[in-house]
């Protein structure tokens, strides 16, 4: 397995073998992405059958956890990864100093759906994490081959496992309806909002921008390779060469700036 860099995650933001939503571009870092804090987030009960405690304050929009508790913290996003991608989720430093335990957990391939984390306060006194802040990095491996189809069939996290935290929010009809959005259970609507986001149309957009002039500039370094072929076979002397080559090079450099600009204007016209 080899991890992903942040141009990795984009290129396969692009390709649609990793779907985020929400998605910001922001949050990939150089070989993450964080995801944020939901509205979802449930205390385990101290003593066995207890009901879990409802830890989201939506007027303050900040989670607490309790010390010495531990807590279920839904990411705001929802998640798809292709059979040939996977990843692990890891704690983060700023977070873990104030005395949250270790986050180490999986994302198997082809998981769909939103990220349940058990967030664990060993210290003495509550800890608050404010609705939308990053809590949790995920860090994503190529696999060498893809997952089989027998495994994707029999897959226990997809959806996100939504029976077990639906019933944990089952007096709460705020957070069943968030839980049940279509896009955090069903690929298609997910694939949807991602593509209909103005920050994944901004991605998009710019590595579009840049195939663009790659395109434009192909004929051009083409021509600047084979005029240095040519100045390299004409003459024996090193300075004439250069001589060569320059005179040469300089108008396709030219002409080469020149397609760039004029597509630029006509992009923004």
């Amino acid at each position: 397995m080899s991890a992903l860099s942040n141009t990795d995650i984009e290129r396969e933001l692009i390709k649609g073998n990793i779907l985020i939503y929400p998605f910001n571009r922001e949050n990939i870092k150089g070989a993450s992405y964080n995801f944020t804090v939901g509205q979802f987030a449930y205390k385990i009960p101290d003593t066995p059958g207890g009901e879990h405690e409802k830890c989201y304050d939506s007027i303050a929009k900040e989670i607490t956890i309790p010390s010495k508790s531990t807590v279920i913290v839904a990411t705001d996003e929802s998640i798809w990864v292709s059979p040939q991608i996977a990843g692990t989720y890891h704690s983060k430093v700023s977070l873990v100093s104030k005395g949250l335990g270790h986050i180490g957990t999986t994302l198997d391939p082809t998981f769909l759906g939103t990220s349940f984390i058990a967030l664990h306060n060993l210290s003495s006194q509550p800890i608050k994490l404010k609705r939308a802040h990053t809590f949790v990095s995920v860090t994503f491996y190529y696999l060498r081959s893809k997952a089989t189809s027998r495994y994707q069939e029999v897959h226990d996290n997809t959806p996100a496992r939504r029976g077990m935290f639906e019933n944990m929010a089952r007096n709460d009809e705020g957070d069943l309806e968030w839980l049940r959005e279509d896009f955090r259970k069903e690929k298609e609507p997910l694939e949807r909002k991602l593509k209909e986001s103005e920050t994944y149309i901004k991605l998009r957009s710019s590595y579009s921008r840049w195939s663009q002039n790659l395109r434009l500039l192909l004929p051009y370094l083409i021509i600047i390779f084979l005029i240095g072929v040519g100045s390299y076979l004409s003459t024996s002397s090193l300075s004439q060469r250069f001589t060569f080559f320059t005179d040469k090079a300089v108008p396709a450099l030219l002409g080469a700036l020149f397609a760039i600009v004029v597509a630029d204007i006509r992009r923004k016209s």
